[in-house]
């Protein structure tokens, strides 16, 4: 059953790599993706050219081992350094005085907050999600029983 499973993200990401090739190549890099990709942490058509690869090689290895356990672990763990890297990325938004800051009404959180705390609500969401990844992938290797 859970080699169905691999199979069906190798195709859904192949998919989804293909498309995000077309977007960047005409130049829609930052071009945010449809919302069902965001658990993926794809947030936008750039991100697809890095990470559907990468659920693409953890899914393979997954299947060659195998080892359903191990597709968890490659991708909570890559979960966990995103979130983290998210969190960095939603603080310094806060601080950022250059005048390209990212427009809070652009967001869905905005309307919790209507004004541009909805950054640090983005920053602090990331930081539970790292905590919570981060007890995952301890628990995954505790587990893990090769």
């Amino acid at each position: 059953m859970f080699s169905h499973i691999l199979a069906g993200i190798i195709l859904l990401m192949a998919m989804v790599f293909a498309i995000g090739a077309k977007k960047v190549k005409d130049g829609h890099s930052y071009q945010k993706v449809p919302k069902f990709l965001y658990p993926l942490s794809i947030f936008v058509w750039g991100d697809s050219l890095v990470i559907a690869p990468f659920y693409i090689f953890s899914s393979s290895v997954s299947l060659l081992f195998n080892d359903f356990h191990l597709f968890l672990l490659l991708i909570a763990s890559f979960h966990l350094f995103r979130s983290i890297g998210e969190t960095l990325y939603w603080f310094l938004v806060q601080f950022d005085h250059t005048g390209k800051r990212e427009r809070p009404e652009d967001h869905l959180l905005f309307k919790l907050t209507r004004n541009s705390s909805v950054f640090f609500l983005h920053q602090v969401i990331n930081q539970i999600q790292s905590t919570i990844l981060f007890v995952i992938v301890v628990y995954l290797v505790k587990t893990w029983s090769v």
